[in-house]
């Protein structure tokens, strides 16, 4: 009788521990249009898609699992006011009739890591829809890493309207359209208010816009990788964007490869050589070109049209020497340039124009030396000693305080150290002051 008891309550503690697991973690071939919520992993393939039936905690598709709609009905992935707080993708979302693979409306956080593909038929759009009006503080962050697929068909890869998003694309991963004509690739609509934007591998649109942004005011685009199309790769249709970086490539068979008709703070481009950046709109706020030695530099070509007013530098960190490095600035008004001249590190830069608009950028010296500033012969000897000092990296202090002072200043002091200090004993140099 007492082993009847102990085997009825073992059943029953192990349907209990079941239940429990399987209410926090469903292994699912395909949840059709009743999906799941907290822990779930698809296994299977899934013909009838999954939706959400409340805030998704971790959500898997496992490696050579496909997901699809088949009918006319609805999306492949859908999570319609749910929160979705980690998917990896290690398979492929397909979307056959409709449009959006996956897609997330109305609230919540939705954090998505691609392995595998995601894919629109070529006549339908957004492969990946972060859409609807999300919380202030609800984020997206959507990883693509190598080897990953993320593809439009007649428009948009991904197409996101919430607030704070977060988009990288690796080295090796791909981000494009197909369909005839495709573009607006990663489409970054205005009720994104904050967005960033990290390429390394490539995104690509068959017809015009890889990247378009919208409105808004909080934007960084980085670009170590290709991005490409057939006409003004990236957009700024309206808003502002705060940084552009651009270390890779952007490049297209017309027209711009940057077309602003909003507003772009800073510029920074190392894209150079024979494919110089085809720039089109109005003028970024600040351009800085990056300079990894004399054959390697950034060069930027202006569309003729452009307006407002720019201030150029050299981005921190770059590799710079003595020497000319030539057609830095092309098909560039002086009216858009707020100052030809500058400073970086021990240097001073100049632009200096042809005849075709074309800006050669000068690098010399920054300080001037004091025997070329003070040219009376009555001081040429102490002129001398102070700049050897200078070149010698001695009396740094002197020498700091003596850069300085204006020429009048300069003549005055040397006339005060030679009296004072040059009299005693020129052979044992000047006394630190």
């Amino acid at each position: 009788m007492l082993k009847n008891i102990r085997g009825t309550f073992l059943i029953f503690l192990l349907s209990l521990i079941f239940l429990i697991f399987k209410n926090n973690h469903s292994f699912a071939g395909c949840e059709g249009t009743h999906g799941g919520s907290g822990d779930v992993t698809i296994t299977g393939n899934c013909t009838s898609g999954y939706a959400s039936t409340g805030d998704i905690t971790s959500l898997v598709i496992n490696s050579g699992v496909e997901v699809r709609w088949t009918g006319a009905g609805s999306r492949p992935m859908y999570f319609n006011g749910h929160s979705v707080e980690g998917f990896v993708n290690n398979g492929t979302v397909r979307a056959i009739s409709k449009d959006g693979a996956i897609v997330q409306h109305n609230e919540g956080d939705f954090h998505f890591t691609n392995n595998g593909s995601v894919y629109t038929a070529s006549n339908k759009q957004n492969a990946i829809a972060l859409q609807g009006e999300s919380p202030d503080s609800a984020s997206g962050t959507i990883i693509n890493n190598d080897g990953g697929l993320i593809r439009g068909g007649k428009n948009r890869a991904i197409y996101t309207t919430i607030n704070n998003v977060d988009i990288e694309n690796k080295a090796g991963g791909t981000i494009s359209c197909n369909g005839g004509g495709c573009s607006r690739t990663v489409d970054l609509l205005s009720q994104t208010a904050n967005a960033t934007l990290t390429n390394a591998g490539t995104i690509s649109a068959v017809g015009a816009n890889a990247i378009v942004r919208r409105g808004s005011t909080s934007t960084t685009i980085t670009n170590s990788g290709t991005v490409q199309a057939s006409s003004n790769a990236l957009l700024i249709e309206s808003g502002t964007v705060q940084t552009i970086t651009n270390t890779g490539t952007i490049t297209v068979s017309s027209g711009a490869d940057i077309d602003n008709n909003g507003t772009i703070t800073t510029l920074e481009n190392d894209q150079g050589g024979n494919d110089a950046l085809i720039y089109d709109g109005a003028v970024p706020t600040n351009y800085n070109i990056i300079v990894n030695s004399a054959s390697d530099f950034g060069k930027i070509t202006f569309n003729g049209t452009e307006t407002g007013t720019m201030s150029f530098g050299i981005k921190s960190g770059s590799t710079v020497g003595l020497g000319t490095y030539s057609g830095v600035l092309q098909s560039l008004a002086e009216a858009r340039l707020s100052a030809t001249t500058g400073t970086f590190s021990s240097y001073k830069w100049t632009l200096s124009e042809d005849s075709s608009g074309t800006w050669d950028m000068v690098i010399a010296n920054a300080r001037t030396g004091y025997k070329v500033r003070i040219k009376k012969a009555k001081l040429s000897t102490i002129a001398a000693l102070l700049e050897s000092f200078n070149t010698d990296g001695k009396k740094s202090s002197l020498t700091t305080n003596l850069d300085s002072l204006s020429d009048a200043a300069l003549e005055k002091a040397m006339k005060q150290i030679k009296g004072v200090t040059i009299q005693n004993s020129l052979g044992q140099g000047i006394r630190s002051n």
